[in-house]
C-alpha cells in the first residue's frame, strides 16, 4: 500500500515560505516601530521583527528619530512617502560591493544625519558606479542635512553627494569628508549651503560641480580640495556659487589649461562665482607651468569683493579670464608673481591687484577690454 507523505512534506512546505519570506524581507526592511519606536537594535522596530542585515536595503516611511548602535549597518537607506527621518547614531552603510547607492531619499522628505552636539558618525561606502547619497532629479522639494558635531565620510562612488533635483536643498553644518575612491565630491543641481567643513582629497574628477543649481559657503564654511582629476570647483549651465567662508583649492601636479582650481562657465553654459565681503579664497593652479588657478570661461562671470590669493600653474594666466572678470571696491586679488591673462573677455578693476612680476601684471589680447 502507497505511503501517504503529505504530513511529512507540510513542515518541509512551511520552512521554504518561511524561508522565502525572510529572503524578500532582507531584499528591503520596513521601519514599522513595532517596538520602543526608536531604537536601530530592536527587532520590533522592523517589519517581521527582524534587525536588518549586512545586505538588505532598509526603509523608512514615517517621521522618526532613529537611535541605537546598528552594530551591523544595511546595504542602502531609502528614505521615502514624505517622512522627516533624524539619524541620531553611529553607522556604516554599503562594504563597497553590493551593487546599492548607500542613501536615496524621495520626494519631500527630510534626513537629518545626526543631530547637534551628539557627534555621530557616517560612513558611506557604495560601489564605484553608485552614488554615496542622492536625491533624484524626478524628486521633488526634499532635504538633507548634516548636523553640528557630526562626521560624514564617504569612501568611493560615482557622486559623493548628487543632488540632482533643482527642487531639493542640502545643507552640511558638521563634517563631509570624501576619499580618493570618490568621482566627484559633490554634483549638485539643486539648492546647496555649506556652513560646516568639506575636505576632499585626490578624487577622480571634480570636488564640487554645480550644474545649474546654487552654492553658498556661509562665513563659517571651510572648503577644502586637494588635486582632483579634473577641476577642483566647476560651474555650469546657469550656476551659481557664493563664498562668505574659507576656501583652499590646489589643482593636481600635472594639471593642464583644462584643469584649473576654479574653472568659472564654459564656451555655451554660464556660471558664476562670487567672492563676497570677508570671502577668503586660497587657489593654487598646480605644480606645472601649463595649469591655471582660476579660469573664467566665455559665458563665466566672476565679482570679487574679499580677498583670493593665487599661486602655482601658470604665472602668465594666474587668472585666465575670456567671460566677465571684476574686482571690486574693497576686494583683493593677490596674483604673488603671476599676473591677469584677459584673453577676449573684460577685466574691471576697483580694488587692490598685486604682483611681483617682473614682466607686465596685466596682459590684455584679442577683442578684450
Amino acid at each position: 500500500m502507497k505511503k501517504n507523505n503529505t504530513k511529512n512534506k507540510l513542515p518541509f512546505f512551511l520552512c521554504l515560505l518561511f524561508a522565502l519570506s525572510v529572503s524578500n524581507a532582507y531584499s528591503q526592511i520596513l521601519w514599522d516601530a513595532g517596538g520602543d519606536k526608536t531604537s536601530w537594535d530592536d527587532a520590533a522596530n522592523w517589519e517581521m521583527d527582524l534587525l536588518p542585515p549586512a545586505d538588505s536595503t532598509v526603509a523608512f516611511n514615517q517621521d522618526v528619530t532613529v537611535t541605537g548602535t546598528a552594530a551591523i549597518g544595511p546595504a542602502r537607506i531609502n528614505i521615502e512617502g514624505g517622512a522627516t527621518v533624524t539619524l541620531d547614531l553611529d553607522i556604516s552603510v554599503g562594504n563597497g560591493v553590493i551593487n546599492e547607492h548607500t542613501v536615496v531619499v524621495a520626494s519631500n522628505c527630510t534626513l537629518n544625519l545626526g543631530a547637534n552636539g551628539s557627534n555621530r558618525m557616517f560612513n558611506f561606502n557604495p560601489p564605484a558606479n553608485k552614488q554615496g547619497i542622492a536625491i533624484f532629479g524626478s524628486t521633488d522639494s526634499s532635504t538633507i542635512n548634516v548636523a553640528e558635531s557630526t562626521t560624514l565620510t564617504i569612501e568611493q562612488g560615482t557622486n559623493g553627494i548628487n543632488i540632482a533635483s533643482g527642487t531639493s536643498s542640502m545643507t552640511n553644518n558638521g563634517t563631509v569628508n570624501c576619499t580618493s575612491g570618490v568621482k566627484n565630491g559633490v554634483k549638485s543641481s539643486g539648492s546647496f549651503t555649506n556652513n560646516g567643513t568639506f575636505s576632499f582629497n585626490e578624487l577622480i574628477t571634480d570636488g564640487i560641480q554645480i550644474r545649474g543649481g546654487t552654492f553658498e559657503n556661509g562665513a563659517n564654511g571651510l572648503i577644502t580640495i586637494t588635486k582632483p582629476g579634473e577641476d577642483c570647483i566647476e560651474l555650469i549651465d546657469s550656476s551659481v556659487f557664493t563664498n562668505f567662508g574659507m576656501i583652499d583649492v590646489v589643482a593636481k601636479d600635472s594639471a593642464g589649461s583644462g584643469n584649473n582650481g576654479l574653472a568659472i562657465g564654459a564656451e555655451l553654459a554660464l556660471g558664476t562665482f562670487n567672492n563676497g565681503v570677508g570671502g577668503i579664497v586660497n587657489v593654487n593652479g598646480g605644480a606645472k607651468e601649463s595649469g591655471r588657478a582660476v579660469s573664467v570661461n566665455e559665458m563665466g562671470v566672476l565679482t570679487n569683493m574679499g580677498t583670493i590669493n593665487f599661486s602655482g600653474g601658470g604665472e602668465g594666466s594666474r587668472l585666465y579670464s575670456r567671460g566677465a572678470a571684476t574686482n571690486g571696491l574693497g576686494g583683493i586679488l593677490d596674483l604673488t608673481d603671476g599676473r591677469v591673462n584677459v584673453n577676449d573677455g573684460v577685466f574691471t578693476n576697483n580694488g587692490l591687484v598685486k604682483s611681483t612680476r617682473d614682466g607686465s601684471g596685466i596682459f590684455v589680447v584679442g577683442t578684450a577690454t
